[in-house]
Formats: structure tokens, sequence, C-alpha cells
């Protein structure tokens, strides 16, 4: 195994970089800060090497990319439902 535990521990911390986020989404329920951007980019990026590891068939890239996919769609649909709940109670 020797050096690609530092390339899992990597990808577990990088992949799980979004869980804070979540958690003070739903705890705060206020997106107005949040950039849904960063989290749309995030998204193709996961894609990407979901894609590229896919064709490796590297088992252990595919779980992190479809964690980090998962998570991302996760967060842009948690935004984009609290926005609209703040847009809603203005009205």
């Amino acid at each position: 195994m020797g050096l690609e535990v530092f390339g899992v521990i990597g990808a577990i911390v990088s992949q799980a970089a979004g869980i804070p986020q979540l958690l003070r989404l739903l705890k705060t329920r206020k997106a107005r800060d949040v950039s849904l951007l960063t989290f749309i980019m995030l998204l193709v990026g996961n894609l990407i090497m979901l894609f590229y590891f896919s064709i490796c068939f590297d088992i252990v890239g595919l779980t992190f990319s479809s964690f980090g996919t998962v998570m991302c769609l996760i967060l842009i649909v948690v935004t984009i439902l609290f926005r609209r709940n703040v847009n809603h109670e203005r009205e």
C-alpha cells in the first residue's frame, strides 16, 4: 500500500469538505451567502474524475468521485431550495 495511503487520505478530506457547509445550511436554513458556482464547478470536476476513473477501472477513485458528486448535488439542491424559501417568504 505505501504511498497510496496519502492519496486515500487526501481523497477523503477533499471529498468531505462540503460536509461542514451542508451542516451549516441545514442548521441555519440560510443560503444567501453560499456560492452556487463553487459547487457547480466542483460537480463538473467530480463528474470528469468519475468518467476518468470508470475508464481506468479504479474502484477507489470511483468511490470517492461518486461521493463527491453526490455531495455536490445535495449542496446545490439544498442551496437552491433554501434560496427559494427566502424569496417566497419575502413576497
